[in-house]
């Protein structure tokens, strides 16, 4: 039966163009269609592969230009650290020096006040003569006493001796024949009582009294030596 075709013109035209390249597609093999899928995503790979080696690349430049950057600056950070380590150097002399001013001032001022003390009491004005003082040091053990308690809650007093290093100041001295040794006795007793002299000592001590020995080995009266202990970390340096 013969067939009639009732569209318009127009779209008679279109639907042949449309019902031919439908045709054209459909002779197409699976072959050509696999082949030109594979080369749109080999394109597309290559595409992406180009972008991100670009990209790499652009990262890599700006690698070098901070590496650089930062080459430039490592001298400058080197001078820096080394100021540092210098500002800390002097620093410490300072303090070293610091404290080695302020411990000979605070020494010419208790040897000031030393001397204000031995001459306020007149007998000892009198008939003391200092022949000699000295700054030292001395290591000593002291004894310790430690309070422990057990699980049961009984105490034990444990004692140990443990080194103690102290700055001393000496004090050597002589006494004429007729003054009384007891007058060593009064000038310890003076110094102990004098809170503003022995703010910064724990003890005064006897080392030892003698015969004191003039030019023709006679008596002259005695020698004495006092050793006055000042107080571990007391605020005075030597």
């Amino acid at each position: 039966m013969r067939r009639i075709n009732l569209l318009p013109s127009a779209q008679r035209r279109a639907h042949v163009g449309f019902a031919e390249r439908l045709r054209f597609f459909s002779q197409i093999s699976p072959t050509t269609w696999t082949a030109a899928i594979a080369g749109v995503a080999i394109l597309i790979t290559v595409l992406l592969a180009y972008s991100v080696a670009h990209e790499k690349s652009a990262v890599a430049r700006d690698l070098r230009t901070s590496q650089a950057q930062l080459d430039s600056l490592r001298p400058v950070v080197l001078e820096v650290e080394d100021l540092k380590r210098l500002k800390s150097t002097l620093d410490s002399k300072m303090e070293v020096i610091d404290r080695l001013v302020i411990g000979r001032l605070s020494w010419a001022k208790k040897l000031h006040e030393l001397a204000a003390l031995m001459s306020r009491d007149q007998e000892i004005a009198r008939n003391v003569w200092l022949t000699g003082l000295n700054l030292a040091e001395r290591r000593e053990t002291e004894e310790r006493t430690e309070v422990k308690t057990d699980k049961d809650g009984k105490q034990t007093t444990l004692s140990t001796r443990v080194p103690v290093v102290y700055k001393v100041l000496e004090m050597e001295g002589v006494l004429p024949v007729k003054v009384s040794t007891g007058m060593v006795s009064d000038i310890m007793k003076l110094m102990k009582e004098d809170a503003e002299f022995f703010e910064h000592f724990t003890k005064v001590q006897l080392d030892h009294i003698s015969d004191a020995r003039g030019p023709r080995q006679g008596s002259e009266g005695k020698a004495f030596k006092l050793s006055v202990y000042m107080k571990p970390g007391g605020g005075m340096g030597g």
